[in-house]
């Protein structure tokens, strides 16, 4: 059922269940054999990390994301390569299942709209270069079709 919403809003749509914030994971390394801490469901360091960390942001309070990923992702400027192919400033998008530059960049100015991360060292490295790019609501959720979604569904994704 969720194969027509964007990350974006599959990421919203979490953001309102926090009973499952400390035990679901979405990252690619966290459960291949060569991850190390087998008791961490988030590695920190690769793209899928980055990007859920950049919505989940946009949604919830810095305590709690931080509480999540135990760390702050946007405070490790070993990401920054990351982010900039995330926002679509460098390079390609990451290869990982992660959303398109125009969420990123959605998901980037919800973020600093909340004003939690502004000492981060990624946030003020990148806001300023995303600052031409803003994208709207309505940019980022375009051609969503809930076909096949039977109609008592519906009401839930609130589109």
């Amino acid at each position: 059922m969720l194969r027509p919403l964007k990350e974006i809003k599959i990421v919203e749509l979490f953001s309102h269940y926090p009973k499952y914030f400390n035990i679901f994971s979405s990252c690619n390394r966290n459960f291949s054999h060569t991850h190390t801490d087998k008791n961490a469901f988030w590695c920190g360091e690769c793209s899928k990390c980055a990007f859920v960390f950049l919505l989940l942001s946009a949604f919830l309070p810095k305590e709690q994301v931080v509480a999540i990923f135990h760390k702050d992702l946007f405070a490790d400027m070993s990401l920054f390569p990351i982010y900039k192919q995330l926002l679509g400033l460098e390079g390609t998008k990451p290869f990982d299942c992660v959303g398109t530059p125009e969420e990123s960049i959605y998901a980037f100015t919800l973020m600093a709209k909340r004003g939690e991360y502004t000492d981060d060292v990624i946030v003020k490295e990148l806001l300023p270069r995303i600052s031409n790019k803003v994208t709207t609501e309505a940019e980022v959720m375009n051609n969503i079709s809930l076909t096949g979604i039977p109609d008592e569904f519906r009401s839930i994704f609130s589109i």
